[in-house]
């Protein structure tokens, strides 16, 4: 039967009741994140769909040198356009986040304009940076709807980016995507988000299946169901087993051989907890990262700029 996580913890209590509680429960979810590096549970698969927003380019902007205000001809600024990115077409530098709306007809950005001024020039805002749901842990496949094609893993990171296409000039169908700084709210929420190369369009529609993140917050909370509950036991007597303690309060559970020990057994019951995981979903999950997806011959890679 599946048990709580109070009850495993309090299970930890049982081996080692001089660890303070605050830390037996955080050697729990310590050894539950282990659990999760270690394998895409079938339970925390999830499927999503991505269709981007209309970018907006209506009428001129003008920045200044030194400030992070953005003025427009016009009142086309709403608050929906925080978390969106911000790029001068005339002075193309990369994207600007956009943090807050001021009035209807300017935005503020998350740091002041260091290019060349733009005096009434073109702009666009859009969503560059991708969002994708707060509980995503791995962004596993991506597909491009419109051009029927598999978009290239994440083999890289934006310095990859900063390298072929530093000022983001180019735009089109994506042929990979690399992660991006999260978007954190005033209320600490953290939104994954993603960059695309090409830049992404208006109405670029996008497939995707993820891993899902999972918490051990409140003492009512369960595991996935898969999991042998000891497993998180032994995890976190494990990593206890290394703690010497403090000066003032030696942790008599410290000891090399014990934390060896443990460290097997967790993971022979994470082994047996996969196989049952494997056996419930009926299915091998089988990766192809070879697989390129889109059309990559000489021409089409030399165009853009990327090894062949």
């Amino acid at each position: 039967m599946a048990e709580t996580f109070g009850a495993i913890w309090n299970k930890v209590l049982l081996y080692a009741p001089n660890t303070p509680v605050p830390l037996a429960q955080q050697m729990v979810r310590n050894a539950y994140n282990r659990v999760l590096n270690l394998h895409y549970w079938s339970e925390l698969w999830g499927e999503g769909e991505k269709v981007i927003p209309t970018i907006v380019s209506t009428g001129t902007a003008t920045t200044t040198v030194g400030s992070a205000t953005v003025d427009f001809s016009s009142a086309i600024a709403t608050s929906s356009m925080v978390g969106l990115q911000f790029i001068g077409n005339s002075t193309i530098t990369g994207y600007y986040d956009i943090i807050a709306v001021p009035t209807s007809s300017s935005v503020t950005l998350d740091k002041v304009w260091a290019a060349e001024a733009i005096t009434t020039g073109t702009y666009q805002i859009g969503e560059f940076y991708v969002r994708f749901p707060t509980d995503l842990r791995t962004l596993d496949d991506i597909r491009d709807i419109h051009n029927n094609w598999r978009l290239r893993r994440q083999y890289h990171q934006q310095n990859y980016l900063d390298r072929i296409d530093a000022r983001r000039r180019y735009t089109g169908a994506p042929i990979l995507y690399v992660e991006a700084k999260p978007l954190v709210s005033s209320t600490g929420v953290v939104t994954p988000r993603y960059e695309f190369f090409p830049r992404l369009v208006s109405g670029a529609h996008l497939v995707y299946r993820y891993i899902k993140n999972a918490t051990l917050t409140a003492n009512t909370d369960y595991p996935i169901s898969t999991l042998r509950s000891e497993a998180l036991v032994w995890g976190a007597l494990a990593e206890l087993a290394l703690w010497p303690g403090t000066s003032e309060r030696p942790n008599p559970f410290f000891s090399i051989d014990q934390h060896r020990e443990y460290d097997k057994m967790f993971l022979e019951a994470v082994q047996d907890s996969e196989q049952t995981d494997l056996d419930r979903a009926q299915r091998m999950l089988i990766y192809d990262d070879d697989s390129m997806g889109y059309p990559a011959d000489a021409k089409f890679m030399q165009e853009r700029g990327l090894p062949y």
